[in-house]
């Protein structure tokens, strides 16, 4: 079941090309450096030179230092290497997601409340992310959000009752970034309270059933990173925006991108049968072909459709 909006969409597909590059990119690099570590073993006084022939020609890329790279380099800390990719990428990815969403919906300020728990949880003293959903949904649409909402929080992610756990989450990992980015990866003492918040959640309180393992800060000292923990990010915040997106379905953003895909589809574009049970049918049909899943409840979709003067 594909999310309702587009930016979810998106992140969906991005999430899953990040994986689909960054688990056989870490098997890839595991394999070279046995192949070199064998070679060497064999060969003790191969050059930097014969390396880089042997193990790169035809991929266009010169390999000078395999050595030190596949040799002498510990392979955790190639590891940690990888956890920086999937942390950079997951935690754009998540503030991209959250300003486009906002930006939707006409509350841009709402896309860095998303960042955080709601107010008065693990810590945080401003509005969070669930004041950022009651103003993304206020004024929402009764129709949406009784026949299809209830359709997208049957998702296996959903985690609603997790919302401020995962917040806290991310918050730590968004934390390790600003170390890392704007900080030369020391932390501060942001970085050390958000960590002091993370470190008391369980695997339950984010939905894993997997221990939540963080690797400990301290003021003034560099930050750590292992990929258990950025890879049980990217599953927080896939369950974050799949949790979003189910309860923003219920928004009068939702209600008018709806009616506006109906619009402009070339498959809902003509007149409804007039029989009931034929006209609802239709209607399912075709909130299938937009791509959205089957509606609870048709008879209300078409009292929308007639309250905006579609498909009479």
């Amino acid at each position: 079941m594909r999310p309702f909006f587009p930016p979810s969409r998106q992140f969906v597909e991005r999430l899953s090309e990040l994986f689909d590059f960054v688990h056989p990119a870490s098997v890839a690099l595991w394999n070279l450096r046995w192949q070199v570590e064998g070679f060497v073993a064999a060969v003790p006084d191969a050059t930097d030179a014969l390396l880089s022939q042997r193990f790169s020609a035809g991929s266009g890329i010169r390999a000078n230092n395999l050595r030190e790279v596949c040799v002498a380099r510990p392979w955790s800390s190639q590891l940690g290497e990888f956890a920086k990719v999937v942390l950079f990428n997951v935690i754009a990815l998540y503030e991209g997601w959250a300003e486009d969403v906002a930006g939707l919906a006409g509350s841009p300020s709402s896309g860095k409340a998303l960042q955080f728990p709601s107010r008065g949880r693990y810590g945080n003293t401003r509005d969070g992310v669930r004041e950022a959903l009651a103003a993304l949904v206020a004024g929402g649409s009764a129709t949406m959000a009784s026949c299809f909402q209830p359709v997208y929080r049957s998702s296996a992610k959903y985690s609603i009752g997790c919302l401020d756990a995962l917040a806290a989450y991310y918050r730590y990992h968004k934390e390790v970034r600003n170390s890392l980015i704007h900080r030369g990866g020391v932390a501060n003492a942001t970085t050390v309270a958000a960590y002091s918040q993370a470190i008391s959640l369980t695997g339950g309180d984010i939905g894993s059933k997997d221990a939540v393992r963080l690797e400990p800060v301290s003021s003034g000292q560099r930050v750590e990173l292992s990929l258990f923990s950025v890879i049980q990010l990217a599953d927080v915040v896939n369950r974050m925006v799949l949790t979003l997106d189910a309860e923003l379905v219920a928004s009068p953003v939702a209600e008018d991108r709806f009616v506006a895909e109906w619009k402009s589809s070339s498959h809902t574009n003509r007149t409804l049968p007039s029989a009931v049970d034929r006209r609802l049918k239709k209607i399912e049909a075709m909130c299938e072909k937009l791509d959205l899943v089957r509606p609870v409840n048709a008879g209300l979709i078409d009292d929308l459709l007639r309250a905006r003067g579609l498909g009479v």
